[in-house]
């Protein structure tokens, strides 16, 4: 199951396209901003405490949930950008082991540093191009999803 947070509806509707057409073995789910994203993930796991020791105990239940194997956020949104959804993000510890690949039209240094420092395992010049569109989804499936 991939996440992408995309605020254009147009992309959106691409991305659909190409899953549809060339990835249908892969599950997809839309949310139009990183809001809507963190109600959906507060929803299934709220922020559970971190223990003093650093380990599950045993009376701490943990809810049986399904998580996607890879989020996808737009870093240029309303509201909450790429950056504070991904801060946000890893601040619940049920989801902080899932990678998270932001993409922007804008490649800047100083993004890239502070998407890593916040956790993001990859950081993609964003593809308009259908053919383009259609590579990246398809190495990121293959790259996070397979196996």
């Amino acid at each position: 199951m991939l996440y992408l947070v995309d605020d254009a509806a147009d992309y959106r509707f691409l991305v659909q396209q190409v899953f549809s057409l060339f990835l249908p073995a892969y599950a997809l789910r839309f949310f139009v901003d990183g809001q809507e994203l963190l109600a959906y993930v507060e929803q299934q796991a709220p922020l559970v405490p971190k223990l003093a020791t650093g380990s599950v105990g045993a009376g701490l239940i943990v809810p049986d949930l399904t998580r996607p194997g890879l989020i996808v956020l737009d870093m240029d949104m309303p509201g909450l950008g790429g950056l504070q959804t991904l801060e946000r993000l890893k601040q619940y510890p049920l989801w902080q082991s899932i990678p998270v690949v932001l993409m922007s039209h804008r490649i800047e240094p100083e993004l890239l540093e502070r998407a890593y420092q916040l956790g993001a395992n990859a950081y993609l010049s964003k593809p308009m191009e259908l053919v383009e569109l259609k590579d990246t989804l398809e190495q990121l499936c293959h790259q996070w999803l397979d196996g």
